[in-house]
């Protein structure tokens, strides 16, 4: 699932050229990022509030995680039984979905990080 939300010019790139470096997309760097981040967000407090045991929260949470991300629509456990934190953020993370160029829905990393950068370009306007 994860590689469902990779954009397809990274295949076409490991097919022609042979090569899949996929650390000199930005748009795929912070897809990453928000995946590991939300996921040791949600081991945390899984751990910590469920008392569930460490290597079954890591599957669990990337799991499902990766499943709302991408939209797959799969899921290992009933993760609304989790608590209100999780189901926040599955809420949220819904709407980011995967990268541009990918079967994921939701609206795509690259729009938001293009949103970041106009936002991040109109406060040193105001600033200055």
């Amino acid at each position: 699932m994860m590689l469902g939300g990779l954009p397809f010019v990274l295949y076409v790139r490991l097919v022609t050229k042979g090569s899949f470096n996929i650390l000199h997309d930005d748009q795929v760097k912070v897809y990453l990022g928000i995946l590991s981040i939300v996921t040791l967000a949600l081991v945390l407090y899984l751990v910590m509030n469920d008392h569930m045991a460490l290597e079954y929260s890591v599957v669990a949470a990337l799991f499902n995680v990766v499943s709302v991300v991408t939209t797959t629509g799969y899921a290992t456990t009933d993760y609304t039984l989790w608590g209100a934190f999780p189901l926040v953020v599955f809420f949220f993370i819904t709407y980011l979905g995967g990268c541009a160029g990918s079967t994921a829905g939701g609206a795509k990393t690259m729009r938001l990080i293009v949103g970041y950068q106009v936002f991040k370009l109109q406060m040193l306007k105001l600033i200055s």
